[in-house]
């Protein structure tokens, strides 16, 4: 399958930029910190059905099902 970037900001329920979160996808294992702007990069996320885990202390967890689409 081919796979792309995906790169998004995380944000908090406050609006502001979420700096140290973790971020999980599942398959491929791949595990990723926020920078201090809230952002993320995970490279050859496959095409397909996904599940990103976000994570952070003092934070619920938050489990967000993405489908990527081939590139046309």
């Amino acid at each position: 399958a081919l796979g792309f970037g995906l790169q998004l900001d995380t944000e908090a329920d406050t609006d502001a930029p979420l700096a140290g979160a973790t971020v999980r996808l599942t398959s491929p294992a791949v595990t990723v910190q926020t920078d201090g702007d809230g952002r993320y990069q995970l490279l050859q996320v496959p095409v397909g059905n996904i599940e990103l885990t976000f994570t952070a202390t003092g934070y619920s967890t938050r489990i967000v099902p993405l489908t990527i689409a081939p590139r046309s």
